[in-house]
């Protein structure tokens, strides 16, 4: 039997299409970085167990990603690889192509739909005098083995991150799959499990990370920052004839 299945399916009914339309014309006028958003990455935050970042997209949210590795290594991306399944998305790879990296692609075994994971350690053996990123995609539902590759992570020394745009809700060992890796990304495109119209999130395990998430999100305004977080106070400090509002790290 032949099944036929679009490539995205709106999951948005008339009401919510309403609901929306109401958002569209509240008073404040007030359409991006409302209080919702903090409601909604709170929630996020709950689930997956780290500190969750929204941002206007996953491509955005993967972008954020490789630009915080880059101002954490800046000598260090001449040399750096990061290593992509041969089956994913561009929204995946252009972000990483973006911010300057070397890619190599690695191919896909059937069970998990992720890398082959012998051929994955041949091309980080081939490469190991490199600074490594392992990059895998939870494909269209599937979840990735991160046993093997928090194993290969170890032994290579090198970075895991992951892009969830289509896994939002799976689980490995009992976990949240958002957070298996110390930044995850996920989006809530309208043919996702979460489903918003266009947004994204960036999942962190620790905080350095995720304040300078909020800093990448926010063009830099100290503000993002909580009010006294070391950075901030700094900043403030050395520019007292400036308002705090318009002061950037």
């Amino acid at each position: 039997m032949k099944y036929k299945w679009p490539l995205a399916t709106d999951s948005y009914t008339v009401w919510d299409r309403i609901k929306i339309a109401g958002f569209v014309l509240n008073k404040n006028n007030q359409l991006t970085m409302g209080p919702k958003v903090r409601e909604f990455e709170d929630k996020m935050s709950e689930f997956s167990g780290g500190e969750a970042l929204g941002v206007s997209s996953g491509s955005t949210a993967n972008s954020l990603i490789f630009e915080i590795w880059k101002h954490k290594n800046p000598d260090k991306i001449k040399n750096a690889l990061v290593i992509c399944p041969a089956v994913t998305w561009i929204s995946s790879i252009t972000p990483a192509l973006m911010a300057g990296f070397q890619i190599e692609f690695c191919d896909i075994n059937l069970i998990d739909f992720c890398f082959d994971y012998k051929k994955l350690e041949d091309i980080l053996e081939k490469n190991k005098e490199k600074y490594l990123i392992i990059w895998p995609t939870a494909l269209i539902g599937w979840t990735p083995n991160f046993d093997e590759l928090n194993r290969l992570a170890r032994k290579y020394r090198a970075d895991l991150f992951c892009d969830c745009a289509e896994n939002t809700f799976g689980r490995f060992n009992g976990k949240s799959l958002l957070s298996e890796c110390v930044m995850t990304s996920t989006s809530a495109y309208f043919s996702h499990e979460i489903a918003s119209i266009e947004f994204g999130f960036v999942f962190f395990k620790n905080q350095e990370d995720y304040d300078l998430g909020k800093l990448f999100r926010n063009h830099g305004l100290t503000r993002s920052l909580e009010e006294k977080h070391p950075l901030r106070l700094k900043i403030e400090k050395n520019n007292k004839s400036i308002d705090k509002e318009f002061l950037f790290a």
